[in-house]
């Protein structure tokens, strides 16, 4: 053997451990990506599911509020139709004559 087949094999050796190292590495890349990918869609999902519910939930909430003021609304017609019919017609003055 001579000196150019030796350092040659150290070359190889040490190429060897870091493609293995490299290799080990990929195929724990390839492991996790997927599991990776549905960690993210699971949390945009919950977060859709958050944002639905309190639209819902504040929808609600401003439904009971114009339906309170829905009737409130109601009522103060009622009255004013009331006291409209309670009020005498204006009559015109009687025209003048020049």
């Amino acid at each position: 053997m001579d000196a150019g087949t030796a350092q040659t094999r150290q070359i190889v050796e040490a190429v060897r451990g870091t493609v293995s190292d490299l290799s080990g590495e990929v195929k724990s890349i390839r492991d996790y990506r997927y599991t990776d990918l549905l960690l993210h869609i699971g949390a945009f999902a919950t977060g859709i599911i958050i944002v639905v519910t309190l639209v819902l939930h504040l929808y609600s909430k401003l439904d009971d509020r114009i339906q309170a003021l829905s009737t409130s609304s109601t009522r103060i017609e009622t009255k004013l139709e009331d006291l409209l019919q309670r009020i005498p017609p204006v009559q015109s003055p009687a025209p003048r004559r020049n």
